[in-house]
């Protein structure tokens, strides 16, 4: 008797905190990875979840796990799932919570993501106030490579918007894009492409915290802007997030 194929599968629901990773089988013929968008039975209805890892087991299970209706399209690199992994180890909250950041946009988009390598490291990552920070920027991506991926990291919508403004005007060698949750599909379909894509320029996305947990491919600097201000802690409401700290550990991925 084959032995089945074990994976922890994350419900897309609002669950708490170590009750979020569910034990289900994989139809034995899978053979691909985690990462990828899939339909659960889940109690007395079927829902949508995270394929988060894959554990074959060898040892005899005391269960019979429900096996996954249907697996689609890859929604979460590994990148974007071990960032999510030491948010909520550090900074407490559910893994299903900091997905929806971006797994809430991706649901409606039809491209597939795959996890590419990078040649590029983080260079540096630099805080400092919005009223100091233009000059700065402008000077790093006029020297920077045509292929490399930027974040400027934004406080709030507003000050993102304000920003995004100034620096298509200041930087006219860079493809500048917006990305806060008020934003449309579209526009995170755009988003997407332009992340995925090798382009002739370098890519510049101007964001609030859900920038943090975007599918980078070729991820070079972080900028935090105006980092003392009080909206890049957020401890009041789920998801339980500190831009300063969450952006540190993502230079620390990209510059490994």
């Amino acid at each position: 008797m084959a032995t089945p194929i074990l994976a922890d599968i994350v419900p897309l629901l609002n669950l708490p905190r170590g009750k979020d990773v569910y034990t289900y089988a994989l139809p034995l013929e899978y053979a691909g990875d985690s990462g990828k968008l899939v339909t659960i039975p889940f109690r007395a209805r079927t829902v949508k979840g995270i394929l988060w890892n894959i554990s074959p087991s060898e040892q005899e299970q005391k269960f019979t796990p429900k096996t996954v209706a249907s697996i689609g399209k890859q929604i979460l690199t590994h990148g974007q799932r071990a960032l999510i992994e030491r948010c909520c180890s550090i900074l407490g909250g559910s893994r299903a919570t900091l997905s929806k950041l971006w797994v809430k946009h991706q649901l409606v988009l039809p491209s597939t993501i795959e996890e590419r390598s990078s040649s590029s490291s983080v260079e540096r990552c630099i805080t400092g106030p919005t009223t100091e920070i233009f000059e700065e920027l402008g000077a790093q991506f006029q020297r920077a490579d045509a292929h490399s991926q930027h974040l400027v990291l934004a406080p709030t919508k507003e000050i993102a918007q304000q920003i995004e403004t100034a620096l298509r005007a200041e930087c006219p060698n860079a493809l500048i894009l917006l990305a806060h949750s008020g934003e449309r599909p579209s526009t995170f379909t755009t988003l997407l492409g332009r992340l995925e894509s090798p382009n002739n320029q370098p890519v510049v996305v101007v964001a609030t915290h859900m920038g943090l947990f975007l599918p980078w491919r070729r991820l070079t600097s972080i900028f935090v802007v105006d980092e003392h201000h009080t909206a890049h802690r957020q401890w009041d409401s789920e998801p339980r997030i500190d831009n300063r700290m969450v952006a540190r550990w993502l230079a620390e991925y990209w510059g490994a």
